[in-house]
């Protein structure tokens, strides 16, 4: 993912708290493997309460 790239996805998904290309790419791995990931996706995001 290009620096610019992981800018606007960070920005697209603010309330998430993703600090790092790899975060960004899990977290869009996650979104597109479900058909309603927004109905989970808060009980196995965990981005903003471990340490990078």
């Amino acid at each position: 993912m290009s620096e610019e790239k992981l800018k606007q996805y960070q920005e697209q998904h603010l309330d998430m708290n993703l600090r790092s290309a790899e975060e960004c790419y899990y977290h869009q791995l996650f979104m597109n493997a479900f058909e309603n990931p927004s109905g989970i996706v808060n009980n196995v995001a965990r981005w903003a309460e471990r340490p990078v």
